[in-house]
């Protein structure tokens, strides 16, 4: 799938038109670029060919398949190239990188096509979003009152242990073969210094900013962004973070997955409204 046109799949619904990817290049194989790609980066870590051609039924929907191809992917637009495979759904983000070529067959109602596709992040994603998440740290969990009132009461409804406590950690486990880059989520009320930090790598970030009640921070490690959740309104004078790459979840190793659990501390009492989420793809070369 890419720009809404589903390929190898049934007719398209729009023009009846049937289009075939016969050859592909670029999108197995290993990346050319780092791992995960320098900030600010420009060229392309994999270039991908996607070359075919489409059966239309008639000679108005061949010119319909015509001018769809020509017009796909718009310059300096990002796209989500989707593909099933025998393992799942992997998605990559990729540009055009070159002319579309549209070359139709004499004849009848088909015509040939080659698409070149550049991806600054060469990693093939996992399609499925996954997420974790924790309230603040809380040992004080109620539990059982063994005095108060004479001792326990099992009637009417039995014994109420209290409140589950909280851990305060966000576990993460990915099974791909590259690093993936995490999206941080805060919702509040939380007092600063507010922090998700990682013990494993003793890597931090720190928000010095209150999160009031009902208000959202979304960090995101890849981009190195830190917006107010649901708006573009940058927030990142807010967040101070000494190494983002520490931060990153590293790929899976040969014995099982890779796992990282990131805690979440703020500057006052615990509550049971904050919560940390943590969101991530696992990633493949």
């Amino acid at each position: 799938m890419l720009d809404g046109l589903q390929f190898n799949g049934n007719p398209d619904p729009l023009d009846l038109c049937t289009y075939v990817v016969a050859t592909e290049t670029g999108w197995s194989g290993s990346t050319r670029g780092r791992v995960p790609p320098a900030v600010g980066a420009t060229e392309p870590a994999r270039v991908i060919t996607l070359s075919g051609w489409v059966a239309a039924p008639s000679w108005e929907a061949r010119r319909r398949a015509e001018l769809r191809l020509a017009a796909l992917c718009a310059l300096d637009q990002d796209y989500e190239l989707r593909c099933t495979t025998e393992l799942g759904e992997r998605v990559m983000t990729v540009r055009r990188d070159a002319e579309t070529t549209v070359a139709i067959r004499s004849g009848g109602y088909e015509l040939d096509f080659s698409v070149q596709l550049g991806a600054l992040d060469g990693r093939r994603y996992d399609a499925q979003l996954q997420s974790a998440d924790t309230g603040l740290a809380n040992g004080e969990n109620g539990g059982l009152d063994f005095e108060t009132g004479g001792g326990l009461e099992f009637e009417p409804t039995g014994l109420d242990f209290g409140p589950a406590g909280s851990s305060g950690h966000a576990r993460v486990s990915t099974f791909g073969t590259a690093a993936t880059s995490p999206r941080f989520v805060l919702d509040g009320p939380l007092t600063p210094p507010v922090t998700i930090s990682r013990h494993d790598t003793g890597a931090r970030l720190v928000y010095t900013a209150p999160i009031g009640t009902g208000e959202r921070i979304a960090i995101d490690v890849q981009d190195r962004t830190v917006t107010l959740g649901g708006t573009t309104t940058s927030r990142r004078h807010n967040a101070i973070v000494h190494d983002w790459n520490a931060l990153i979840v590293p790929p899976a190793g040969l014995n099982g997955p890779a796992t990282v659990d990131y805690a979440l501390s703020h500057g006052a009492t615990p509550n049971t409204t904050a919560r940390l989420a943590v969101q991530w793809r696992d990633a493949w070369h």
